[in-house]
């Protein structure tokens, strides 16, 4: 039945034993101890045989799928948890942009600050009556003056 399976010959080539001293004659013997003897049709007399004991059954059609379903199921986790870190990731990535984005606002913020600051204290410089001071000031904040408005008059 089985034996004559190709899946059977697959695992019985690699197993195989030649036969020993067995030998199978015709129904038509007159010797008193063949009668005794089961003659066994399904054999081919030159064929190697093997023992019960000697054969393995391979693997069948159940445990390959159970085997596929197995390696489906850990391909499905680890597709999951790449999918997951993916996920992760990408999160992070935008956490960062948006903390990068957060901090080029601040620093313009500070920027913008500084620059206010700066152009008060221009505005003050220009503002100043230079009679009344002496006159190492008075030439130190005329020069002043001058490098204000010659800044004031490139940015516009």
């Amino acid at each position: 039945m089985l034996k004559d399976t190709p899946k059977w010959h697959r695992s019985i080539e690699t197993k195989t034993k030649p036969k020993t001293s067995k030998k199978i004659q015709g129904e038509g013997s007159s010797n008193v101890n063949d009668s005794q003897t089961p003659i066994c049709l399904d054999e081919d007399v030159n064929a190697p045989t093997m023992m019960t004991s000697d054969l393995i059954r391979p693997d069948g059609i159940k445990k390959q799928k159970e085997r596929e379903r197995r390696a489906s199921e850990v391909a499905k986790v680890v597709e999951g948890f790449v999918s997951h870190v993916e996920l992760r990731m990408e999160k992070q990535n935008k956490l960062l942009e948006t903390q990068l984005q957060s901090k080029d606002h601040d620093q313009e913020l500070k920027d913008k600050k500084i620059e206010a600051m700066e152009r008060r204290e221009e505005g003050k410089i220009m503002a100043m009556d230079l009679l009344v001071l002496p006159d190492f000031r008075h030439e130190y904040f005329e020069a002043k003056q001058a490098e204000i408005y010659k800044k004031w008059k490139e940015d516009n």
